[in-house]
């Protein structure tokens, strides 16, 4: 449909909630393990209509910019090269300085 339209889209997803902190690497990892399996069906899907799929922080430790980072470089050694961050200012405030 999007390409009978020529549409060129670009899809936010709203993460956000859990706590900000982690106890282990372990929990890291799997945090971010997570994060990567619920989105890369969105981000293949997306990819494939040639759209982009923007992460939009909500809080919490998604909220947190190393994290959205880290799971954008994991999808992209997955070959899926269409996800990036979507910012505001307004998030995470406390990181402004």
């Amino acid at each position: 449909m999007f390409e009978w339209w020529k549409l060129n889209l670009q899809l936010s997803v709203i993460k956000g909630g859990s706590p900000v902190a982690v106890d282990s690497p372990e929990e890291q990892e799997r945090r971010v393990a997570t994060e990567v399996a619920a989105l890369k069906p969105a981000a293949q899907a997306a990819q494939a209509q040639g759209m982009k799929l923007g992460l939009y922080n909500h809080g919490g430790w998604f909220g947190e910019p190393e994290n959205p980072i880290e799971i954008i470089e994991r999808l992209k050694g997955e070959r899926i090269q269409n996800v990036g961050i979507v910012a505001t200012l307004s998030r995470p405030v406390h990181r402004l300085g």
